[in-house]
Formats: structure tokens, sequence, C-alpha cells
């Protein structure tokens, strides 16, 4: 990847991507994380169930830093293919 190409990418994926640290203080504090994460549905269902009595919310300090990488992990990959889609 050409330098300029390089920059371009890390400008547009640093606007994106989401902060671990934030995601677990959010989680901790509200639990709004999957609405955020774009889960509307499974958001819906964690605030009606009360975070699964709690124990999914437990669950969800554990696994967010996880989630949240994998999410930026997909970002990389999304805006790798738009940019060699828009270079072609």
């Amino acid at each position: 990847m050409a330098p300029e190409e390089q920059s371009i990418f890390e400008e547009e994926y640093s606007k994106k991507m989401k902060n671990p640290t934030v995601m677990l203080l959010i989680v901790i504090l509200f639990p709004i994380h999957y609405f955020l994460l774009g889960q509307t549905v499974k958001g819906l269902l964690f605030i009606f169930i009360g975070g699964g009595l709690f124990v999914w919310w437990n669950i969800d300090i554990f696994r967010i830093t996880g989630m949240i990488n994998n999410i930026n992990e997909d970002l990389a990959k999304t805006q790798l293919r738009d940019m060699k889609i828009m270079s072609s």
C-alpha cells in the first residue's frame, strides 16, 4: 500500500473505530453498549430482562474488549475493501 493510501486508511479507520476502554466504562455505567454497536434487538432484550438478571451484564464486562476488537477488525477489512474498489 502506498504511503498516501496508508494515511487515508489510518485517518478513516481512526474516525470509525471504537475504543475498548470507553466501551468498558459504558458497559459498567450504562447498559447501552449493544445500541452503540448497532445491535438494537440485543440492546432491547438486554434492557427488558435487566441484563439477564445481571448475569448477562457481568459476562459482558469481560467480553466487551473482544467484541470491540472484532468490530474494529471488521471495520478495517471493510475500509480496505472499499479502498481497493475505489482504486480499481
